[in-house]
């Protein structure tokens, strides 16, 4: 049985003038992608987005996450295909936060390369602003996926020193 290793695409590190990664020509050779990142925003939004193939329409994309906050609450959140035109992945530490923390995030888009069903992905985000949040969601797209861009919300930049690396799976 073959091991699901991790091997590199692209990697890029924010200067603090950048609103918006993209991972172009991304190669249909693998069977799953995994974003792997380090981040803090410049705005206080704390909403990190991604959007694949440049696809900016409403009835893209759809979305479920679960929150648990560093007080204990919980919360539920469900974002339709009519409400959003891209998918969340995590809430960043806005560098106004009283705390000096990054966050870390973990988000895996499955069966990516496939031209025959909507592709979906599942994705983990943790630090001491916000907690532990989880999120789960789909790509209304039978097209393989070429290009993913990650962007805070349109309001203000990654910080410099923010890191995102894109991998390839086989599997």
């Amino acid at each position: 049985m073959p091991t699901n290793t991790y091997f590199p695409i692209a990697s890029y590190t924010a200067t603090g003038s950048q609103s918006t990664i993209t991972f172009a020509d991304i190669p249909q050779t693998y069977k799953h992608l995994i974003i792997s990142a380090k981040l803090k925003g410049s705005a206080s939004n704390e909403d990190l987005q991604m959007q694949f193939n440049g696809s900016t329409s409403n009835s893209s994309y759809g979305f479920a996450q679960s929150n648990e906050n560093v007080s204990g609450s919980r919360s539920v959140s469900h974002y339709g295909i009519t409400d959003v035109n891209y998918v969340r992945i995590g809430d960043y530490v806005p560098t106004n936060a009283q705390n000096s923390d990054w966050t870390g995030i973990n988000a895996h888009i499955y069966d990516y390369s496939a031209s025959t069903h909507y592709k979906t992905y599942s994705s983990h985000s943790m630090n001491a602003y916000v907690a532990n949040q989880r999120f789960t969601g789909y790509f209304v797209s039978n097209s393989a996926i070429t290009q993913l861009s990650l962007n805070l919300g349109s309001i203000g930049n990654f910080v410099s020193g923010s890191t995102f690396t894109l991998f390839g799976v086989h599997g």
